[in-house]
């Protein structure tokens, strides 16, 4: 009898102590499978930080080795040439431009140090800028936004070099024409009649455009002009030609190849030719 209640009494203990390990090991688990969890992040952190930091040593540009584009080639620092022709892959058109007050006053064949990174991605059209003095050729192409090919070397840019193919190729079929304020914010150049030099630059556009849309007054008349012209711009847009005048007493004229606008803006006279100068 004494037995049976000894075996009685024992069995309810081993129960419980069986309980208890289950739980200390599943808890076990569970610490272990969390501390996995955030081993497995730290390991992710860390696959990240070493391939920025081979992707940084691949873009590293060697002091003593890389040289200026210019320093390559020094035909870049020509200021007569006698024509530049634009072109661009998948097209076999060819757009010419030799007006000397153009072509010879680029600043955007101004290139920085060499990269040595040939994985790049595009968001701008691949045009190709042949620049011919005599018998004298010489390509550039258009790699991205900031970044040339010149033989089989890659630059990086002072400037957004692309914009002098968006202000001479030819539009294409697929691309349909904005507004007139559309169309001056998407120009590649402009020359004005008091700054006689070419600005290519989408910060000056924009600048140009928002002038125009947040503080013109469109006139749907033409108004009696009473003053004189006080200057003019000329915007390249994709192979257009678009005129803006500026008159005296506040208006601008807009000329494009179809249309004429006619716009009220307070002070245009000033507000206008400072956005070429703004910072």
């Amino acid at each position: 009898m004494n037995k049976i209640l000894l075996i009685v009494t024992i069995l309810p203990l081993l129960v419980i102590g069986c309980s208890n390990d289950s739980a200390t090991l599943n808890q076990r688990i569970d610490d272990l499978e969390k501390e996995n969890s955030q081993l497995e992040q730290q390991i992710k952190k860390d696959d990240d930080i070493i391939k920025q930091y081979e992707y940084s040593q691949r873009l590293q540009i060697d002091q003593n080795q890389m040289k200026l584009a210019n320093e390559m080639y020094p035909w870049l620092n020509n200021e007569d040439w006698d024509e530049i022709i634009v072109s661009k892959a998948g097209s076999d058109r060819k757009i010419t431009v030799k007006d000397s007050t153009i072509i010879n006053n680029l600043y955007i064949f101004r290139f920085g140090k060499e990269i040595n990174e040939e994985l790049f991605l595009s968001d701008v059209e691949p045009y190709k800028f042949t620049l011919i003095s005599g018998k004298e050729k010489h390509d550039i192409k258009v790699v991205t936004r900031n970044v040339v090919k010149i033989e089989d070397h890659y630059f990086t840019t002072f400037s957004e070099t692309y914009k002098f193919g968006d202000a001479f190729f030819d539009i294409e079929k697929y691309q349909v024409p904005g507004n007139i304020e559309t169309k001056i914010h998407n120009s590649g150049m402009v020359i004005g009649s008091e700054f006689n030099y070419p600005t290519i630059s989408s910060f000056r556009m924009q600048g140009f455009a928002h002038v125009i849309t947040k503080e013109g007054k469109l006139l749907f008349s033409k108004p009696y002009i009473t003053t004189d012209l006080v200057m003019d711009f000329t915007f390249y847009h994709f192979g257009e030609k678009i005129k803006l005048y500026v008159y005296e007493d506040n208006i601008i004229q807009i000329k494009d190849s179809d249309n004429e606008y006619w716009y009220q803006i307070e002070d245009a006279k000033y507000k206008i030719p400072s956005i070429l100068s703004a910072n």
